[in-house]
Protein backbone atom coordinates (compact mmCIF):
# COMPACT_ATOMS: atom_id res chain seq x y z
CA UNK A 1 0.00 0.00 0.00
CA UNK A 2 2.84 2.11 0.55
CA UNK A 3 3.83 1.68 -2.61
CA UNK A 4 0.64 2.15 -4.23
CA UNK A 5 -1.18 5.26 -2.41
CA UNK A 6 1.30 7.75 -4.37
CA UNK A 7 -0.45 6.30 -7.79
CA UNK A 8 -3.92 6.32 -6.42
CA UNK A 9 -3.16 10.14 -5.20
CA UNK A 10 -2.35 10.54 -8.69
CA UNK A 11 -5.35 8.84 -10.16
CA UNK A 12 -7.96 11.35 -7.79
CA UNK A 13 -9.03 8.59 -5.69
CA UNK A 14 -10.05 10.81 -2.78
CA UNK A 15 -9.66 9.49 1.32
CA UNK A 16 -12.93 8.57 2.62
CA UNK A 17 -11.84 9.69 5.91
CA UNK A 18 -9.42 8.84 8.67
CA UNK A 19 -9.43 5.34 10.64
CA UNK A 20 -7.06 5.07 14.20
CA UNK A 21 -6.49 1.78 15.03
CA UNK A 22 -4.28 0.16 17.53
CA UNK A 23 -3.79 -2.97 19.54
CA UNK A 24 -4.45 -2.20 23.03
CA UNK A 25 -2.15 -1.30 26.03
CA UNK A 26 -0.52 -4.77 27.60
CA UNK A 27 -1.04 -6.49 23.89
CA UNK A 28 1.60 -6.97 21.69
CA UNK A 29 -0.26 -8.94 19.12
CA UNK A 30 -0.78 -7.31 15.45
CA UNK A 31 -1.32 -9.83 12.53
CA UNK A 32 -4.82 -8.99 12.64
CA UNK A 33 -4.94 -5.22 13.30
CA UNK A 34 -2.17 -5.30 10.28
CA UNK A 35 -4.46 -6.93 8.18
CA UNK A 36 -7.54 -4.36 8.86
CA UNK A 37 -5.26 -2.23 7.79
CA UNK A 38 -4.09 -3.07 4.57
CA UNK A 39 -7.80 -3.66 3.81
CA UNK A 40 -8.49 0.05 4.87
CA UNK A 41 -5.93 1.40 3.16
CA UNK A 42 -7.11 -0.57 -0.16
CA UNK A 43 -10.32 0.77 -0.07
CA UNK A 44 -9.63 3.96 0.43
CA UNK A 45 -9.67 5.21 4.17
CA UNK A 46 -6.08 7.11 5.40
CA UNK A 47 -5.29 4.69 8.25
CA UNK A 48 -3.31 6.37 11.53
CA UNK A 49 -1.49 3.03 13.10
CA UNK A 50 -0.53 3.74 16.68
CA UNK A 51 0.99 0.34 16.72
CA UNK A 52 0.73 -2.70 19.73
CA UNK A 53 0.57 -2.13 23.69
CA UNK A 54 -1.15 1.74 23.13
CA UNK A 55 -2.49 3.53 26.60
CA UNK A 56 -5.39 4.93 26.49
CA UNK A 57 -3.71 7.88 26.54
CA UNK A 58 -1.82 7.50 23.44
CA UNK A 59 -5.24 6.79 21.81
CA UNK A 60 -6.97 9.52 23.21
CA UNK A 61 -4.46 12.13 22.31
CA UNK A 62 -4.72 10.86 18.29
CA UNK A 63 -8.74 11.04 18.32
CA UNK A 64 -7.98 14.58 19.60
CA UNK A 65 -5.05 15.41 17.37
CA UNK A 66 -5.98 13.57 14.10
CA UNK A 67 -10.32 14.35 14.01
CA UNK A 68 -10.82 10.75 12.94
CA UNK A 69 -14.76 9.78 12.51
CA UNK A 70 -13.83 6.03 13.35
CA UNK A 71 -11.08 4.30 15.87
CA UNK A 72 -10.34 0.58 15.89
CA UNK A 73 -9.22 -1.58 18.62
CA UNK A 74 -7.70 -5.02 18.56
CA UNK A 75 -7.38 -6.74 21.44
CA UNK A 76 -5.87 -10.82 21.33
CA UNK A 77 -5.26 -11.53 25.35
CA UNK A 78 -8.65 -11.50 27.55
CA UNK A 79 -6.67 -9.63 29.97
CA UNK A 80 -6.10 -6.92 27.77
CA UNK A 81 -9.52 -6.36 26.40
CA UNK A 82 -10.78 -4.13 29.36
CA UNK A 83 -8.81 -1.82 28.03
CA UNK A 84 -11.17 -1.06 25.19
CA UNK A 85 -13.48 -0.24 27.63
CA UNK A 86 -11.70 2.16 29.18
CA UNK A 87 -11.10 4.27 26.00
CA UNK A 88 -14.62 4.38 25.54
CA UNK A 89 -15.13 5.63 29.35
CA UNK A 90 -12.08 8.05 28.53
CA UNK A 91 -13.46 9.36 25.31
CA UNK A 92 -16.75 10.24 27.21
CA UNK A 93 -15.50 11.88 30.19
CA UNK A 94 -13.37 14.02 27.49
CA UNK A 95 -16.67 14.83 25.57
CA UNK A 96 -15.66 12.67 22.01
CA UNK A 97 -17.14 9.77 21.96
CA UNK A 98 -20.01 11.42 20.03
CA UNK A 99 -17.34 12.44 17.53
CA UNK A 100 -15.81 8.90 17.07
CA UNK A 101 -16.82 5.40 15.85
CA UNK A 102 -15.45 2.43 17.43
CA UNK A 103 -15.07 -0.76 16.21
CA UNK A 104 -13.35 -3.70 18.23
CA UNK A 105 -12.09 -6.93 17.37
CA UNK A 106 -10.19 -9.85 18.29
CA UNK A 107 -10.17 -13.57 19.47
CA UNK A 108 -11.37 -13.04 22.53
CA UNK A 109 -14.18 -10.33 21.87
CA UNK A 110 -17.85 -10.52 20.50
CA UNK A 111 -20.45 -7.98 19.68
CA UNK A 112 -22.12 -8.54 23.62
CA UNK A 113 -18.60 -7.80 24.57
CA UNK A 114 -18.71 -4.71 22.50
CA UNK A 115 -22.29 -3.79 23.41
CA UNK A 116 -20.91 -3.86 27.25
CA UNK A 117 -17.99 -1.64 26.95
CA UNK A 118 -19.87 1.07 24.65
CA UNK A 119 -18.43 0.39 21.28
CA UNK A 120 -20.55 1.11 18.00
CA UNK A 121 -19.48 -2.77 16.42
CA UNK A 122 -17.53 -5.70 16.99
CA UNK A 123 -15.79 -7.00 13.78
CA UNK A 124 -14.97 -10.26 13.24
CA UNK A 125 -12.29 -9.58 10.73
CA UNK A 126 -11.40 -7.45 8.15
CA UNK A 127 -14.43 -7.97 5.67
CA UNK A 128 -16.61 -7.19 8.19
CA UNK A 129 -15.18 -3.80 9.49
CA UNK A 130 -15.44 -2.94 5.46
CA UNK A 131 -19.21 -3.86 5.56
CA UNK A 132 -19.74 -2.25 8.76
CA UNK A 133 -18.18 1.58 7.16
CA UNK A 134 -20.30 0.72 4.24
CA UNK A 135 -23.17 0.95 5.96
CA UNK A 136 -22.16 3.98 8.20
Amino acid sequence: MDILTPHLLKAGVESKGKFIIATVAGDLHDIGKNIVAIMLKGAGYEVIDLGVDVSTDKIINAVKKEKAPFLGMSALLTTTMRKMEEVVIQLKEEGLRNEVRIAIGGAPTSQEFSDKVGADTHCIDAFAVLDWLKAS
